[in-house]
């Protein structure tokens, strides 16, 4: 992915207690930590909520060769 320049997007979305959490620990366990990005993801605050609802995300979208991992 790197080497290719293919920017990853790993989006997790699931209830509360459903392994989310567990499922990223096993899968940046394997990672190298310099070659990802985790962003949790919270309820919007009061200025993101006059923006359309991927605008949050939008802004940390991958680059070319990275990754970026949303809980």
């Amino acid at each position: 992915m790197r080497a290719a320049q293919i920017p990853v997007l790993i989006v997790f979305e699931g209830w509360d207690a459903a392994g989310k959490g567990s499922a990223i620990a096993t899968l940046t366990a394997r990672l190298d930590p310099r070659g990802f990005k985790l962003h949790p993801v919270q309820a919007p605050r009061t200025y993101e909520v006059n923006h359309p609802w991927l605008w949050r995300f939008w802004l940390k979208t991958p680059n070319h060769g990275e990754m970026a991992i949303f809980d």
